[in-house]
């Protein structure tokens, strides 16, 4: 049995989880091996000062989650 694979990235040099939206919906923890490539059909992600206004879902003053929003669209 396989383990979760989650994304991780990184602020001020720490390791850290991305905010993670699937499909419109922010996903705690998104277990990527759910996802097939076959079915993704866009994939955008967005540093901290760039997340755009309608994905600044935790609501923080630099513009999006603390560890940047990476953000999965599938058929």
């Amino acid at each position: 049995m396989r383990g979760l694979e989650l994304l991780v990235s990184s602020h001020n040099g720490k390791p850290c989880s991305p905010q993670t939206i699937l499909n419109g919906i922010v996903r705690e923890d998104l277990d990527l091996n759910l996802l097939f490539t076959s079915d993704i059909i866009g994939f955008e992600y967005y540093a901290v000062g760039s997340t755009p206004v309608r994905y600044n879902i935790s609501g923080t003053a630099a513009g999006g989650a603390q560890c940047g929003t990476a953000i999965f669209w599938t058929k």
